[in-house]
């Protein structure tokens, strides 16, 4: 699979997940079983706007070749992906999360694997 087509992946997926958190934390927290207030919607809308961001952000670099530029994406977005690898199991294995949560841990997991990938083991271009 191209980088391209990776980040348009995770564009498309980032930008969608992001609308529903921005739009509907109600709805996204009774998918995991937690609970919601004013201040925990407040933060969903928050990691929503992110989400959405970084999904343009893959949408517009998805057509770059290897530059600096594009290797600063590819870390940026490895690094999300594990550190809410980490913060989603820490919420799983402490009861702050339903088993629901697995979804977005696999997600993480083959997201973090392609960014990681795009990263370390495909040859430069330039």
């Amino acid at each position: 699979m191209s980088h391209k087509t990776f980040l348009s992946i995770a564009a498309v997926i980032g930008i969608v997940f992001g609308i529903g958190m921005l739009i509907a934390p109600e709805q996204v927290f009774e998918l995991y079983a937690i609970p919601s207030s004013e201040g925990s919607k407040s933060i969903a809308r928050s990691f929503g706007a992110l989400m959405f961001s970084v999904g343009i952000m893959n949408w517009i670099a998805r057509g770059v070749e290897d530059s600096v530029a594009l290797r600063a994406i590819l870390y940026g977005n490895l690094a999300i992906h594990l550190l809410t690898l980490v913060i989603d199991l820490l919420a799983l294995t402490s009861g702050a999360m339903s088993a629901q949560g697995w979804g977005s841990v696999i997600l993480h997991v083959l997201f973090g694997a392609g960014f990681a990938y795009f990263v370390f083991a495909r040859p430069s271009r330039s």
